[in-house]
């Protein structure tokens, strides 16, 4: 278990969020989101790279109504050194942070 000093936080996993906003479809409801599409297939491609990181869980949140897409990357904080060490690849590394740029029209 990891504490942070004496504030009497401790913890055994550390958590990555991605997130970004996406636009809505023609019909202003994500359903027909060509944005949200795009965000869903770019997590599509790097999932199983993520799934394969030492203990992870992944878990993907989607808001209907304000537009938000979220990946949250969970491991032990025993291995998370070893994902930082590597740049958070596929976040830094291969480009998902600067892909992600289509996955939105409007600011994160």
């Amino acid at each position: 278990m990891v504490e942070i000093g004496s504030t009497g936080v401790s913890f055994t996993k550390v958590a990555r969020e991605w997130r970004c906003k996406y636009a809505m479809g023609k019909d202003g409801g994500p359903g027909t989101s060509e944005a949200l599409t795009r965000a869903q297939a770019l997590l599509n491609e790097y999932l199983p790279q993520l799934k394969g990181l030492a203990g992870a869980e992944v878990t993907r949140i989607v808001c209907g109504g304000c537009a938000d897409f979220k990946v949250i990357v969970n491991q032990p904080a025993a291995d998370h050194d070893t994902w930082k060490a590597k740049g958070y690849a596929p976040e830094e590394g291969e480009g998902v942070r600067r892909r992600g740029g289509t996955l939105k029209e409007g600011e994160e």
